[in-house]
């Protein structure tokens, strides 16, 4: 997809996401060590019985190496040759450093005026705090993420591998991309300035707007842990570890609710009178009214007492059978054999010092051009050993624009909740034109998450829900009436891209998958995310991110050792 481009990747550890993505879409990514840093830093973990560290060899590989120093004004004149035929560069400098590396942006936009330079920094490129020293837990810390993260009694805890530079690497990938469309229209390049730490915010998914809203969070620390908040559950112990379970507030989980009620009721795990009531109801008027919790806590142990009874695998497939949001928390041997990934072909063996060493594989599936599986790390080469090319350069017609880059776009969006929507804000953001389809009948279930604009709750006074679709337009449409179908289809008609989040029966269900779309119009790009793809023996499971978060992993990665 990206073949025609040449990258320059200046970064090291996490933020060589941003080129690890744009390689997995086929782009030439050249990789060039900044100051003081070897291309094969020696991270744990290790290859046992090697040098090669398996961090390098996940994210440093199906790139071109180069040994040069930036130091040294010889190889500083080599990365400028290779900046003239680049379309993107990477680095990890703020504007001081990158200017004494000979990597300031009028620099390099003079040496390439259709370049596009991507500065991926902790605070950002300028400002009070471009200068701070930093690592990965004190740029999370600083994004209010790590607050709210933790039990009652004890300090926050954060997942024990990094996440803030692959937050804004990721955003850094996107913003790239960005402005390369951009540049499709106007021919020029542009200065990205990415922060981990606002990139990491958007992982308190809206709690850091409540206080500015008068939304009525107050977080208090108690002996180190959270205070003041309802103790939300969401994650059971079981036989052979814990599952993850989604039995949570408002309308739109009082179906799911029952469903797991009715499965304890069953087996003389609670009382009819539990099994019958509203808990969507219940939690929500305990959480927003002042509602005593304690029967909630009551039914919580009564579920965990269940759970207790059985196996990971004995609740996840009969909760799936009956239509629960449940997930196995796996360790990493039970990600490793999970069969559905298996099926959709995410491992993949690269060899590394005479081994195979599996890892992942392709982030998504494209019908039509598929990504492309980076190789093992390779020795590095010498720059004369690479091939001339002749990056885009700017016409003559090549003008500033005060339009948006992703002006006259125009997304048809299907996607609820937070993780769906919180993508196509963006594309609304930087011009898009988005139309987020509601349904008439069943209630979007972020309208009922708190926190509530001055606390007082409503349909539109959701502050995540404003956040999560701020510069959208909306319409509720019932798509299985067939008047209804008629306005969606004559919708596909006008977009140029569909995004849903729903499992794969609820689109086919309406007649609008994919292949249905196609013959409405051909042209249409359709984008669908939920939690376990449209392929595979799971690709019916519905679920929400705690579950995707047990499924792959990360509960294993986090918390307190005991």
């Amino acid at each position: 997809m990206l073949s025609p481009y040449r990258v320059i990747d200046l970064t090291t550890d996490a933020s060589m996401f941003c080129g690890y993505l744009l390689a997995h879409l086929g782009a030439e990514v050249i990789s060039i060590p900044p100051p003081g840093e070897p291309i094969n830093r020696l991270l744990n973990p290790m290859l046992a019985g090697s040098e090669r560290s398996l961090w390098s060899e996940a994210y440093a590989r199906g790139r071109t190496h180069l040994d040069l120093d930036l130091g040294r004004e010889p190889d500083r004149g080599v990365v400028h040759d290779l900046v003239e035929h680049a379309d993107i560069v990477i680095h990890g400098f703020n504007e001081r450093v990158a200017a004494e590396n000979g990597l300031a942006y009028d620099v390099l936009r003079s040496l390439n005026p259709s370049v596009i330079v991507v500065a991926i920094t902790a605070f950002g490129g300028t400002g009070p705090k471009t200068e701070w020293p930093a690592t990965d837990l004190t740029v999370w810390a600083s994004s209010g993420a790590h607050f709210l993260a933790g039990d009652s009694d004890r300090a926050p805890v954060r997942t024990s591998v990094p996440q803030a530079f692959f937050h804004a690497g990721a955003d850094a990938a996107g913003a790239a991309l960005i402005a390369l469309y951009e540049r499709h229209r106007s021919g020029l390049g542009q200065h990205v300035d990415v922060s981990a730490q606002q990139s990491s915010a958007q992982a308190a998914l809206a709690a850091n707007l409540a206080t500015p809203n008068g939304g009525d969070l107050t977080i208090n620390r108690t002996a180190g842990g959270l205070a003041g908040l309802f103790p939300i559950r969401l994650t059971w112990p079981c036989k052979d570890g814990y599952v993850a379970l989604t039995f949570l507030f408002g309308p739109p989980f009082t179906e799911p609710n029952k469903r797991l009620l009715n499965w304890l009721y069953e087996n003389g795990a609670c009382t009819e009178a539990e099994a019958g009531l509203d808990w969507g109801l219940e939690i929500a008027a305990m959480n927003a009214a002042g509602k005593s919790p304690e029967p909630y806590f009551a039914l919580c142990n009564k579920i965990e007492q269940f759970t207790l009874l059985r196996t990971q695998s004995e609740l996840f497939e009969e909760g799936l059978q009956r239509g629960i949001y449940i997930a196995p928390a796996l360790d990493i041997g039970g990600l490793m054999q999970e069969e559905h990934f298996k099926a959709r072909d995410f491992w993949h063996a690269i060899e590394v010092s005479g081994r195979d060493v599996v890892v992942p594989g392709a982030f998504a599936k494209f019908s039509d051009t598929p990504l492309k599986i980076p190789a093992s790390v390779t020795a590095p080469v010498l720059p004369a050993r690479l091939k001339k090319r002749t990056g885009p350069k700017p016409t003559s017609e090549s003008q500033s624009s005060t339009a948006p880059p992703l002006a006259g776009l125009k997304v048809l969006d299907f996607m609820w909740v937070i993780a769906g929507p919180f993508f196509t804000r963006v594309l609304a953001d930087y011009g898009a034109t988005v139309i987020k389809i509601e349904s008439s009948t069943k209630l979007e279930p972020a309208r009922g998450q708190p926190t509530f604009k001055n606390g007082e709750p409503g349909l539109e006074a959701g502050v995540p829900f404003a956040n999560f679709n701020a510069g959208k337009l909306g319409i509720t449409v019932d798509p299985s009436n067939p008047a209804g179908r008629e306005v969606i289809l004559d919708l596909v008609r006008w977009a140029d891209v569909v995004t849903e989040s729903f499992s794969p029966k609820a689109m086919k269900a309406w007649n609008l998958d994919y292949d249905a779309l196609r013959e409405v119009n051909p042209n249409i790009i359709m984008v669908s995310s939920c939690l376990m793809g449209q392929t595979g023996p799971r690709a019916q499971v519905p679920g929400y991110g705690n579950m995707a978060a047990a499924l792959t992993g990360f509960y294993d990665l986090t918390g307190w050792s005991d």
